[in-house]
């Protein structure tokens, strides 16, 4: 017979909304929990119950949202539905359980929320929502849904859970709030703190705030905003791990930027070292779930560079790295699973990777790359 259970569960690092999700068990001697640490096919519940994880990936591309069902074994996508989308979104982030995806929409200065059942995508109601000015990459803690306004210089906070309702956005009050010149992803840090890119600012500069977990309100951190390189163009943004490192792709200065996170402050202090060399134009970064790997994706060197979180936070390629992807590779993201992807913008798919863990090495997977529509540029996983 099968079983399942709910558990809330937190992964803003990877820029997944957290919500409560539902684990189904193939019961073998009896009922009992599945701890949310199994992994896909472990025995758990004394080792009777079989783990049985669902996972979709979510892309955007022109005029359209795809969602990818997973194969759990060889990590192989497949296209599962696509719902109808009046442009090509810069940003995309899911939610677990009665599973909900976010699309920012800069031309319609609008975001976008679906349902998602089994990867089939619904409108939630209300969608689109306003509130936002040419929206970029977006970012979810746990409880606020963050969305830089590119050409309006701040970012607007969204609550997702309202009056018993999951899924409709309302903006918090004070929002938006002041960032620097176009922010353009955003990504929070140890849940209370909240980092954006500003891709226009002569400085390069990070704008960091703390974050009012009731009201959602945003304060600047002691310092922000921060510089990286003067016209450094600042684009993806990563807190992996346990919050205590940020690392931000400089599109237009080949590298990228190592921060350590003051865990009282949210203050930001340089790495050693920092800016590390990293391919010719590095548009996206993202992390493994264990915070020991970064990767980033180089728009015009067509590949996924990898490097190696030392413990101070120091940066060391991995072996191999430099990865071949296809043309124009934009977004990517590692999953739960230790599997990297990336869409191609201009080769319209996308490569899929498993990773070494214990080298950071890539290897594509069977059938790599993936037809995902015309043009995908965001991406995202869920559970």
């Amino acid at each position: 017979m099968k079983v399942s259970f709910t558990k809330p569960y937190f992964a803003a690092s990877l820029l997944l909304a957290a919500a409560a999700f539902t684990i189904s068990c193939t019961v073998g001697n009896g009922p009992g929990p599945c701890p949310l640490a199994g992994a896909a096919g472990s025995n758990c519940c004394n080792g009777n119950i079989a783990c049985v994880f669902s996972e979709f990936l979510y892309a955007t591309a022109l005029n359209q949202v795809v969602s990818f069902s997973i194969n759990n074994g060889t990590g192989v996508p497949t296209m599962q539905a696509s719902v109808a989308f009046p442009n090509d979104s810069g940003g995309v982030l899911s939610a677990f359980g009665t599973i909900f995806v976010y699309v920012s929409d800069s031309p319609s200065n609008k975001v976008y929320g679906f349902s998602s059942v089994a990867g089939s995508l619904t409108p939630i109601p209300g969608s689109p929502f306003s509130g936002v000015t040419a929206p970029g990459r977006l970012a979810y803690n746990g409880k606020f849904l963050c969305a830089p306004n590119s050409t309006s210089n701040n970012v607007s906070i969204f609550s997702i859970f309202n009056g018993g309702q999951n899924g409709p956005l309302t903006a918090v009050a004070g929002s938006p709030f002041p960032a620097g010149s176009g922010p353009t992803a955003a990504a929070f840090g140890a849940i209370h703190f909240l980092y954006v890119s500003n891709s226009t600012d002569p400085q390069g500069g990070i704008s960091g705030y703390s974050i009012d977990q009731n009201t959602g309100a945003l304060t600047p951190v002691p310092g922000s905003p921060f510089a990286t390189l003067p016209n450094a163009g600042p684009g993806g943004i990563v807190v992996p791990g346990a919050g205590k490192l940020l690392f931000v792709a400089l599109t237009n200065r080949a590298s990228v930027a190592a921060f350590s996170v003051d865990s009282n402050t949210g203050a930001l202090t340089p790495v050693p070292g920092s800016p590390f060399a990293a391919g010719s134009q590095p548009l996206d970064i993202a992390a493994d779930e264990a915070g020991s790997y970064v990767y980033t994706a180089d728009g015009t060197g067509n590949t996924i560079t990898g490097f190696a979180i030392g413990s101070n936070g120091v940066l060391t390629p991995v072996p191999g790295s430099p990865f071949a992807a296809g043309t124009t590779p934009s977004r990517l993201i590692v999953d739960h699973f230790g599997r990297l992807y990336v869409t191609n913008n201009a080769s319209n798919n996308i490569s899929g990777f498993s990773l070494n863990t214990a080298t950071g090495a890539l290897t594509p997977l069977s059938g790599s790359p993936f037809t995902a529509g015309t043009q995908p540029i965001s991406i995202t996983s869920g559970l």
